[in-house]
């Protein structure tokens, strides 16, 4: 009996902490999404933005739906115009409240390197159906505005294959504001 106390103590415990934490998810809140870039060492990286994708469900632990985010930028952007604080607003969407996964940036074909004044293509292969899956692991609450950077790192993207040829594996980082 004696050792039954401290487990119903050590329970009960954990079942008033636990009704504590905010569960509620009900709402919309809105999702910011900007692009921003490092420095690099060529004369323009142009990818070609298609789409963003997030995963919001209503639980911290469970999968929730992919959700496609309303673009205010597609298309071909300049990687390199949005260094030392400059960025570029790819998304300002309303989604559901709840707990914000992952988000999937989406490329398309017509991706590009300008070196020497030459305007060369380069290969995307994963970025083009799945999109570049990139965790943000938070919750957004009912009416919260929730703004992330995502960091296009374009120097350590960009491979050069040789004999002029170039591949983009993009390196991508979530900066939450």
């Amino acid at each position: 009996m004696k050792r039954l106390i401290p487990v119903f103590f050590i329970t009960a415990v954990f079942f008033v902490a636990c009704s504590d934490v905010d569960t509620d998810h009900s709402g919309t809140g809105t999702l910011k999404v900007d692009l921003t870039d490092a420095p690099a060492e060529y004369e323009a990286v142009l990818v070609d933005v298609q789409g963003l994708r997030i995963n919001v469900n209503d639980a911290d632990t469970s999968e929730g739906d992919w959700m496609d985010l309303e673009l205010d930028t597609v298309g071909q952007i300049d990687l390199l115009m949005f260094t030392d604080g400059n960025s570029v607003q790819l998304s300002e969407d309303e989604i559901p409240a709840g707990y914000l996964s992952q988000i999937r940036l989406i490329l398309g074909d017509n991706n590009q390197i300008v070196v020497g004044g030459d305007t060369l293509d380069m290969d995307t292969p994963s970025a083009q159906q799945s999109g570049l899956k990139v965790n943000v692991h938070d919750s957004i609450a009912d009416g919260e505005t929730f703004s992330l950077m995502l960091d296009f790192d374009a120097e350590k993207s960009v491979v050069e294959k040789g004999n002029g040829l170039y591949s983009l594996k993009p390196v991508l980082t979530v900066i939450k504001e």
